[in-house]
């Protein structure tokens, strides 16, 4: 077989096994929302979990069949001749220049204020996490915070949402500050970067300082996308008095029908 033709069969396979996973998840959660809205509250039978399963069995044991099929496929169809590129490392890119370049004293001294820059903001980063880390576990562990075992149907849920504005800061000013770090030092060492390569080199440019055109596809904002709808999804079960029905659920679909406890 040409390696056309199997890079051909490999990229259909990469196709297939994409949107079978789509469809198992989704499929999924719709079940699993079947099972919440239309189980016998607050118990749920193994009975009634596996009827609600069943439709979606075929796509499920579909998409298990391709993934354990790529193994076999790989096996039968290796990707010889083929390479990777590595992926574009701002990091690592420069700490090869820094050992090859030759600057000037001003140049010196403009890459070390760059790089204790950088520093600062992940020491602050890390600070912020830490302090956020410890003021929620505090009031976590205190007990006045949350119902008492006979008060906990009627109190649950106004005491998760009281504790979710106590951790919707202490998570989102890390978080927030994190993502500026992120950016802010990738913008750094890149700079950094277009001055090393200014300086006289004594060998050769490695060429990863090639890798990765810059540009393509934007992960980063779909991620955070994705993630603000989350957070929006989970604010919104909060607000509506969800959260003790959804914690009853759980323990008993735990103990009624996995077995757990």
């Amino acid at each position: 077989m040409t390696n056309e033709r199997a890079k051909t069969i490999r990229r259909i396979y990469g196709i297939l096994l994409s949107l079978s996973l789509v469809v198992a998840a989704v499929c999924l959660m719709v079940a699993c929302v079947g099972v919440y809205r239309n189980g016998a509250a607050p118990l749920y039978s193994r009975e009634e979990v596996a009827a609600a399963f069943a439709p979606i069995a075929v796509p499920v044991y579909l998409s298990l069949a391709l993934t354990v099929g790529g193994a076999v496929l790989h096996l039968l169809l290796p990707a010889e001749g083929e390479r990777l590129r590595a992926p574009y490392r701002p990091a690592r890119v420069l700490h090869s220049l820094r050992q090859r370049a030759v600057l000037t004293e001003e140049q010196q001294s403009v890459a070390k204020r760059a790089q204790k820059t950088r520093r600062l903001h992940s020491w602050i980063t890390a600070a912020l996490t830490v302090v956020g880390a410890a003021v929620f576990l505090v009031y976590a562990l205190n007990g006045a915070h949350f119902p008492s075992p006979d008060r906990i149907k009627e109190e649950l849920n106004a005491a998760m949402l009281q504790a979710m504005w106590v951790l919707l800061p202490c998570a989102a000013v890390p978080f927030a500050y994190g993502v500026f770090t992120g950016c802010y030092c990738r913008r750094s060492m890149e700079r950094e970067i277009a001055l090393l390569k200014k300086g006289a080199y004594l060998s050769a440019e490695p060429t990863e300082t090639q890798a990765a055109a810059k540009g393509g596809f934007p992960v980063t904002a779909v991620r955070l996308a994705l993630l603000a709808v989350g957070l929006f999804l989970l604010i919104y079960g909060f607000a509506t008095g969800g959260i003790a029905d959804v914690l009853t659920k759980a323990v008993n679909i735990c103990t009624e029908c996995i077995g757990l406890g």
